[in-house]
């Protein structure tokens, strides 16, 4: 007699309605690696790809008012997907909250994906803002002094604009490589055992 596993596994291993049906009935396994890929996606290519393109064929100026529109969406979506990815990962493996401990692994993928969600959020919600409004200011002490933000001859204010905005850049730019990592990692895991009661059988075993 056939088992419903069985059947089950015969009508996935063929061209057909039943390939169809299985893939596009969602779970767990399939969200993760969905929210995996767009957070990792957004997080590199807008990193390494779009901003250093932008950045080398734009007017300074413009170059900052396209990264105010284009940061908050970025960062909105790689902290949802991350956010979804810690989700996820917590349903699997609820004893990373039954019974803590950091030099479990996957106590540790579980602060990783905690780690990148809350630099991502605070990205989005503190040092994003943060730097744009400095960025405005100087924009607005540009065209009242007539002159660029790196003139020797520019006001103290300016100066002290310039300082600020470093500061405020560095510490969203320094926050996002750190996320980035943290995903990397948290891919490399992926790859290498997978998600769920596999990954728990490939863990004993290495």
């Amino acid at each position: 007699m056939v088992s419903t596993r069985e059947l089950k596994t015969e009508s996935t291993s063929r061209v057909g309605l039943g390939l169809a049906r299985a893939l596009l009935t969602p779970d767990t396994r399939s969200l993760h690696l969905f929210a995996f890929g767009i957070s990792t996606g957004a997080a590199v290519w807008h990193t390494l790809i779009s901003a250093p393109a932008s950045y080398k064929n734009l007017p300074r100026q413009s170059f900052g008012n396209l990264q105010a529109v284009l940061l908050p969406s970025v960062f909105g979506v790689q902290a949802a997907a991350a956010g979804s990815l810690l989700f996820s990962f917590l349903r699997e493996y609820p004893i990373v909250y039954h019974r803590f401990d950091l030099l479990d692994v996957h106590c540790w993928q579980a602060v990783t994906l905690l780690t990148t969600t809350g630099l991502s959020l605070f990205n989005l919600l503190v040092a994003t803002p943060t730097a744009t409004k400095i960025m405005n200011d100087r924009h607005r002490q540009e065209r009242a002094e007539g002159k660029d933000f790196s003139d020797p001859s520019a006001s103290e204010k300016m100066k002290k604009l310039n300082v600020e905005f470093a500061s405020a850049h560095s510490l969203s730019a320094t926050l996002q490589l750190f996320a980035i990592g943290g995903l990397v990692e948290y891919g490399l895991w992926l790859a290498k055992y997978g998600l769920g009661e596999m990954s728990l059988k490939r863990v004993v075993r290495s």
